[in-house]
């Protein structure tokens, strides 16, 4: 009972530093500075909620605590672009551990919402919390892309004045199918990625969202009876 009230509280706040990220995207604010303090942010309660899973496997609550300081160290890396960080390869290897961290904990959240004997309003946040970990997936995905060919996408001027690329941003109007133009790929793997986010965002909601909803619908209702 504990556990689950614990996992219920970290879904809660994961599910708003999610929102928060999501939406501090699109926002001038979102200086270099702000995505250090999110990724640290994000990183903890990411790593709170797997902890919660393995309440009595040490080895896994520690590999994993590991694997988040290196995300959080490269992710610092990323953000303050050092000038060893111009090598291809040093690029690749820090986006493949964010990416890693973040697909195994998307994984991990899916496999506990799978798992659940009863949909209730933590499950449900839970699933939600996957939407948005896939969109930040995809950005972080973006932001290696455009690190190693800034031709990759096409930024479309702002009165005249270039602006920076923003992949959170893009990434969530992507994955929303929202699609403003702003930001459009140009390479043929930026084209591919966001139609697969375009697809998978859309998927996700009507599938698995759905049926959680559908579920947890169908639960209430047996309460009431």
């Amino acid at each position: 009972m504990n556990q689950e009230k614990s996992l219920s509280n970290l879904y809660n706040r994961l599910l708003f530093v999610l929102v928060s990220l999501a939406l501090a995207s699109s926002f001038w604010f979102y200086s270099n500075a702000v995505r250090i303090i999110l990724s640290f942010i994000l990183v903890i309660f990411i790593y709170s909620v797997i902890h919660t899973f393995y309440p009595n496997k040490k080895f896994h609550r520690n590999a994993y605590l590991s694997f988040a300081v290196i995300t959080l160290c490269s992710q610092i890396l990323i953000e303050t672009k050092p000038s060893f960080l111009g090598k291809p390869l040093l690029v690749i290897l820090i986006g493949i551990i964010n990416l890693s961290f973040l697909g195994l904990a998307i994984y991990l959240i899916a496999e506990k919402v799978a798992q659940a004997d009863r949909v209730n309003d933590d499950i449900l946040k839970g699933g939600i919390c996957i939407y948005f970990l896939i969109g930040i997936w995809f950005g972080f995905l973006y932001d290696m892309i455009y690190f190693l060919d800034e031709k990759s996408f096409y930024i479309s001027p702002l009165n005249h004045q270039d602006i920076a690329f923003e992949p959170m941003y893009y990434s969530f109007t992507t994955l929303t199918t929202l699609g403003l133009g702003d930001i459009l790929p140009v390479a043929r793997i930026t084209k591919v990625l966001s139609v697969l986010e375009a697809m998978l965002g859309v998927f996700y909601v009507g599938i698995s969202v759905s049926r959680l909803v559908s579920l947890f619908i169908t639960e209430e209702m047996k309460k009431r009876d």
